[in-house]
């Protein structure tokens, strides 16, 4: 018997709030029931980079709760960690353009999280 192990990857996949619904939106894929969809970080940031403004927003709404999780690691009070978030989705926005399509997704976002919340830290 052999064992696989599953990597878990942000660059990947994850399931979006609005899909876990069983809603419908840009970037989903499925095969059309009420199942979670999955979608690519890697190719939502791609779109965006190229003008999709539905497949930014997705990115945008995908990666908050997985900032919101590593923020509340350095921070306890609510507004601390919702601050934190905004900054880096701040920096992401004002830095997307050099995100490399060759490149893994998940440590480029993560880089920059964790540099955003230092900064804050420090302050």
């Amino acid at each position: 018997m052999s064992l696989v192990r599953r990597r878990r990857t942000p660059s990947l996949v994850v399931v979006s709030s609005s899909a876990a619904a069983g809603t419908a939106d840009a970037g989903a894929v499925g095969d059309g029931r009420n199942t979670p969809r999955m979608r690519d970080w890697s190719g939502l940031m791609v779109c965006a980079q190229d003008g999709d403004r539905r497949a930014y927003r997705a990115l945008l709404e995908d990666v908050t709760p997985y900032l919101r999780a590593l923020a509340a690691r350095c921070f306890k009070a609510p507004g601390d960690i919702e601050d934190a978030v905004q900054d880096v989705l701040l920096t992401v926005h004002a830095v997307r353009h050099t995100y490399d399509s060759g490149r893994p997704f998940g440590p480029w976002l993560v880089a920059i999280a964790n540099r955003r919340i230092i900064d804050r830290l420090r302050r």
